[in-house]
């Protein structure tokens, strides 16, 4: 909960375009870039890695990312992100939707003491916003708050089981720097 409410305080913050005005040329404001790559945490960047955000029609963009996911190898996220507001600001929100890696499951053998990582796919939606920066608005934030629709039969299942209440969340915020082509 912390972590949400530092996040949301930080993007109400950085929405005040007075904070920051000698780093944003706010009288001629320029087009939301068309595409992007980030390097960042989160779904979207298939845990720790890449993204990259490519136009397909005005307000909607394809995403892609690849990563790691430290313990359990390789993630992926394939998705959608939609602008509703045509934004020639800094501050861009957005709506996501994206189909991959989306968990991690820890299972652990009590016989041998060694626990072994897993992968889930599933569909994840999100809210987010880009924050763009500098006079061509190329360097940018990329924050996103993400909800886990779609978890893995296994996990499901396992989740049901538990009867201590310390089932993970599914909600997560991911996290990245990017990068306008």
């Amino acid at each position: 909960m912390k972590i949400f409410i530092v996040l949301v305080t930080f993007l109400l913050l950085v929405q005040s375009p007075g904070l920051f005005a000698d780093d944003w040329d706010l009288e001629e404001p320029q087009e939301m870039p068309q595409n992007s790559i980030a390097s960042g945490a989160g779904i979207p960047y298939g845990g720790i890695g890449g993204n990259l955000e490519m136009k397909i029609v005005s307000g909607l963009r394809l995403s892609a990312g690849f990563g790691s996911m430290l313990y359990a190898g390789v993630g992926w996220n394939l998705g959608l992100r939609y602008y509703p507001i045509r934004s020639s600001s800094h501050f861009s929100p957005r709506i996501s939707v994206y189909y991959g890696t989306n968990s991690v499951l820890e299972k652990f053998n009590l016989s041998s003491g060694e626990s072994e990582h897993e992968t889930h796919t599933g569909a994840t939606i999100g809210v987010g916003t880009e924050v763009f920066f500098g006079r061509a608005k190329q360097h940018g934030m990329d924050f996103e708050i993400l909800y886990i629709v779609d978890y893995d039969s296994t996990i499901d299942r396992m989740l049901d089981e538990i009867s201590t209440g310390d089932q993970d969340s599914r909600f997560k915020v991911s996290v990245g720097y990017r990068f306008a082509l």
